[in-house]
């Protein structure tokens, strides 16, 4: 979990802006990120957790989770890369790290 959040700012220092811009968006994450890890894990209203341990919550509510719907053809872009997997989730990959995932349930 932590590695995500390192990822997020290691794609904020590959961004073409300012380095003020840069210093600002990460010192908003950073007093975000304090404020998620100040709480107990029964106190956090978001997870951050695997898409695939989402995916198994869902399958297990009677959700149906559609593995053609998030096919889409995106290209990487500052070292993030864009892609549909297998399991049934659109993630956005910095390095080895998934930080981002889209899933599409119904």
């Amino acid at each position: 979990m932590f590695s995500s959040f390192h990822s997020i700012f290691k794609v904020i220092d590959n961004l073409e802006i300012e380095e003020t811009d840069k210093k600002c968006t990460q010192i908003i994450l950073w007093q975000r990120n304090r404020r998620y890890f100040r709480k107990t894990e029964a106190d956090r209203y978001e997870k951050h957790e695997k898409a695939t341990q989402w995916i198994d919550r869902l399958v297990k509510s009677q959700f149906n989770i559609p593995k053609d719907v998030l096919k889409l053809p995106l290209e990487s872009h500052l070292g993030v890369k864009m892609k549909y997997h297998l399991e049934g989730f659109f993630g956005f990959t910095y390095e080895d790290e998934t930080v981002l995932a889209v899933i599409y349930a119904n």
